[in-house]
């Protein structure tokens, strides 16, 4: 099928294009709206030789931070269900915990890791993510005793939620909808096209006037 022929089966099938657009937006508001909003609280830990160590100590376990695998264990700490459990328990919590995702990223050239938390609840957020950095610190200074775990930045209870907006959502239910629309007015043109006259040129099945068009052929008569 060439570029002309798919612009005139979309051109005779727009109504199709035009449900998939609806069809799109209305169950992207549908779930927009029945979706709870989703806040994010974050907590800055920073990894440091601990205070208790010589200064050759100190130097030394710098080194061995400086290869990275210490502060991704802090952060597989960070979302270890035994830890979180903890965390939720000292914080009171009493809300669902699976509604709630706790995740931990070890930022870029720094001994850093960042605790996040999102959920419906920005208290809830909040609370967790400064419990989470209490008991991952006290967790990892039990098994790494040369080092010790500081909190850079305080978690801020979130004033507004995250996510996508709803416009950003419209608008790819647009596109996605605008496709999929192109797509079945393409292929039902295709299937029609395929059911059409036999390429072969048997017009007869399909045409029976086109017998009266034939040129008859009469029998020639020799002369003697």
């Amino acid at each position: 099928m060439t570029l002309r022929s798919a612009s005139r089966a979309v051109k005779d099938n727009w109504h199709i294009v035009v449900v998939c657009i609806v069809g799109a937006l209305v169950a992207a508001t549908v779930l927009d709206l029945t979706s709870d909003d989703q806040y994010t609280s974050e907590q800055r830990l920073i990894i440091g030789p601990s205070s208790a160590l010589s200064i050759e100590e100190a130097l030394n376990s710098l080194d061995v931070l400086s290869r990275r695998s210490i502060p991704n264990d802090l952060s597989e700490i960070v979302i270890s269900v035994d830890v979180i459990t903890e965390a939720a328990r000292a914080a009171d919590v009493d809300d669902d915990l699976s509604r709630y995702d706790t995740d931990a990223r070890v930022a870029i050239d720094a001994n850093v890791v960042i605790i996040s938390v999102s959920g419906p609840d920005p208290n809830v957020t909040t609370a967790l993510a400064d419990a989470l950095s209490v008991a991952s610190a006290a967790s990892f200074e039990r098994l790494y005793r040369p080092y010790e775990v500081e909190v850079l930045d305080g978690a801020e209870v979130p004033s507004e939620p995250g996510g996508i907006s709803l416009f950003v959502t419209l608008l790819a239910a647009a596109i996605a909808g605008a496709l999929l629309g192109v797509l079945i007015a393409v292929g039902r043109t295709a299937v029609a096209d395929d059911d059409g006259p036999d390429p072969l040129g048997d017009d007869l099945l399909w045409d029976p006037d086109a017998a009266k068009t034939e040129p008859e052929m009469r029998p020639t008569t020799r002369q003697r």
